[in-house]
């Protein structure tokens, strides 16, 4: 079974560096999605229903905190 993951993080060399890593160690058991703003993150939350969320707290447009509480309503 493979997980959905979204990653938001509005830098592109750490979001770059993390879906890497994540995809060297677990690609096998990972599908990843990247966000590059919290617009984006709810968008495609609500658009592929991800069991795991990392969610960089400052972002343009909507911040990690904002998504969260989105996602939770």
């Amino acid at each position: 079974m493979k997980y959905k993951l979204l990653i938001a993080e509005d830098e592109p060399l750490e979001r770059a560096a993390l879906c890497e890593t994540l995809n060297r160690h677990l690609g096998e058991y990972l599908t990843i999605y990247e966000a590059e703003n919290g617009s984006k993150a709810l968008h495609l939350f609500h658009l592929e229903n991800p069991e795991i969320a990392v969610l960089n707290i400052e972002m343009p447009e909507l911040s990690g905190l904002d998504v969260a509480e989105k996602i939770r309503e």
